[in-house]
């Protein structure tokens, strides 16, 4: 670390740069912003008051300098005078900014160190530990440009979708994948149903299809089920064996020939699974980040949003839409697509509504695609009420309502759920419809 006497000196030397030129401040504006920059008392209260007046466009000199300070102004003429045009001004500044982080640094180390030895929840300390240090990241960022870089950008995008270049990832859900183009990167959707619709069955039936026929890398994150129960259902749909006959009876000898000769194609997919030990949303958004690090994901599931925990918010609503948004902040940070299961609140009307999510407001905002489900036979409706149903009877079908689909539109869809395998499956002649009644 910089002896004081050196470090006093250059922050004398950068105030006297600051007061002898004031483009020097506004050029690195978000650099003095920083709290406890200048360890010199005097320097620390003379560019606070210089900020100050700088903010307020009033007149900046020694006497308003003074008086916002309460320096005496001889004190801040000497300040003037201590420039020093040998020091350079950049590397000077390089230097505070690094001593102070390092000065702070290793009180926060201290600080964690003596929080998790308290026996505090560990990965709260981990992320304060990293608010810490995206906090001191002096990295220039570019925020804003012209719309004009922009144009160019989307003008090569178009290009590329005219050539069939860009393409989505295809979900096999015929109806959603002709009017989405698939999944999205940086698209946060949300699957979400009343207690035994089939949210997690559709969920797989995703995965499945996107990694074995469209060789995409999926990695599953439930909180609700084991890795073997997962692995069952994904090996149950490849071999049409029931998972359940998987996980708890012996199999007949022509059932394991089909077993052996299918279990290549799912063996060979990208797959990953998690049974996440931790219901911690940091724990969550770790895995992601890491299984997007080692294997190049492309799509997170995770099962399912209420039981995720965040102690740090004061209830379950609050919990809820700060999860939903870290969950959509993760997928355009990695450019991935996440998708989210969600319970939905119990009604009277079984027919869901986008209302009727726990938490909706927080959880719509940050969702581009809301997909609703519901199996009517399972309420005891024989028939469906909708003229646009593609069938009249109930029986193995399941309504798909897209209540929100950000660039995208909204509309409906019917599947057949064929529950011995718990998979969902297209209807021969791929029925959809639009909100204004067209196909969807």
């Amino acid at each position: 670390m910089i002896p004081t006497t050196e470090l006093n000196n250059l922050e004398r030397a950068i105030v006297g740069y600051v007061l002898n030129n004031a483009s020097l401040y506004i050029a690195n504006i978000q650099l003095f912003s920083r709290d406890n920059l200048f360890r010199d008392e005097k320097c620390s209260k003379v560019m606070a008051a210089y900020g100050k007046l700088t903010h307020d466009s009033s007149t900046v000199d020694v006497i308003s300098i003074s008086d916002e300070s309460g320096i005496d102004i001889t004190e801040i003429a000497d300040l003037y005078n201590a420039v020093d045009y040998n020091i350079d001004f950049a590397n000077a500044l390089s230097t505070i900014i690094a001593t102070q982080i390092e000065v702070s640094l290793i009180q926060k180390l201290s600080e964690s160190s003596n929080s998790i030895q308290r026996g505090e929840d560990i990965f709260k300390v981990i992320r304060d530990l990293k608010d810490f240090l995206q906090s001191n990241d002096t990295t220039p960022q570019k925020r804003i440009t012209h719309i004009y870089d922009h144009i160019k950008n989307l003008i090569l995008h178009m290009e590329k979708i005219s050539k069939g270049e860009i393409k989505g990832i295809r979900t096999g859900l015929k109806s959603l994948d002709e009017h989405s183009g698939g999944l999205q990167p940086s698209d946060l959707f949300i699957i979400a149903a009343e207690t035994s619709q089939g949210k997690t069955a559709l969920a797989l039936t995703i995965s499945y299809n996107i990694a074995v026929n469209s060789a995409a890398k999926v990695a599953i994150f439930s909180l609700e089920m084991s890795e073997l129960q997962l692995t069952a259902r994904m090996v149950s749909m490849e071999t049409e064996i029931s998972s359940k006959k998987i996980l708890f009876s012996p199999l007949q000898s022509f059932e394991w020939v089909n077993f052996n000769e299918k279990l290549k194609y799912i063996t060979d997919a990208s797959i990953y699974i998690d049974d996440c030990k931790n219901s911690h949303i940091d724990y969550i958004v770790s895995g992601i980040k890491v299984a997007h690090m080692q294997h190049g994901i492309q799509v997170a599931v995770v099962d399912y949003l209420q039981l995720i925990k965040d102690p740090t918010k004061k209830n379950d609503e609050s919990e809820i839409a700060s999860n939903a948004r870290r969950l959509k902040n993760v997928a355009k940070e990695l450019n991935i697509t996440v998708i989210l299961l969600s319970q939905l609140k119990r009604s009277d009307r079984p027919r869901p509504t986008i209302a009727r999510l726990r938490g909706s407001g927080q959880i719509e905002e940050s969702a581009d695609i809301i997909a609703l489900l519901w199996r009517p036979e399972y309420y005891g409706y024989q028939t469906f009420d909708d003229k646009d149903a593609p069938v009249e009877s109930t029986s193995n079908m399941a309504e798909i309502i897209i209540a929100k689909g950000r660039n995208y539109g909204v509309g409906k869809f019917w599947m057949q759920f064929d529950a011995s395998v718990t998979r969902f499956k297209n209807i021969e002649n791929g029925y959809g419809k639009s909100e204004n009644g067209q196909p969807f």
